[in-house]
């Protein structure tokens, strides 16, 4: 039930990484906790390399700098979304962490929450309020394409992005 859980996030960061990604940043995927250095610089620099190696191995296109955490992201431009979704279950082993991923401050949730009911109350009425455990949007690929193609999405995202900055969240939908 576990990696059920995992890869259910990864589908949903898989999904809305076009939702709202500005066009000056690459739209990318990644699976992790923990800090640069625990990734990179404590004995995990093998594994870390083995879940690059893994990933390219599954199809997935990476970009060409790590995440915070020293891990490789996926360029979900460039790799489709089942492709990403497989390489990231595949690969998971390889993951510093084991791919868990770490659960948010309950003030994020509620931030995530409160940014549903604002991109709602902006003109997005099918945008549903994050899992209340995790703070994971539940988006699933109907509505991730029409989100996509919502022309006031732009709008909403711009009128709502202070509450997840003020969390400390990236404040964009799809990261």
């Amino acid at each position: 039930m576990c990696g059920t859980r995992s890869l259910t996030a990864v589908l949903v960061a898989v999904l809305l990484a076009g939702c709202a990604a500005s066009p000056e940043a690459p739209s990318v995927v990644s699976v992790g906790s923990g800090s640069a250095s625990a990734a990179a610089g404590s004995g995990n620099a093998a594994q870390v390399v083995a879940y690059r190696d893994c990933l390219v191995a599954n199809g997935a296109v990476l970009v060409d700098h790590p995440t915070e955490e020293g891990l490789p992201q996926i360029d979900k431009e460039r790799t489709p979304v089942d492709v990403a979704s497989t390489a990231a279950e595949r690969c998971r082993a390889f993951v510093p962490s084991g791919g868990e991923v770490a659960k948010p401050d309950p003030k994020l949730i509620e931030a995530r929450q409160r940014y549903a009911a604002c991109l709602r109350q902006n003109g997005i009425p099918d945008y549903p309020d994050p899992d209340p455990q995790t703070g994971d949007p539940r988006i699933g690929d109907d509505l991730a394409g029409r989100l996509k193609e919502d022309p006031k999405l732009p709008a909403a995202e711009a009128a709502c992005h202070d509450i997840l900055t003020g969390a400390g969240d990236k404040g964009t939908v799809g990261g």
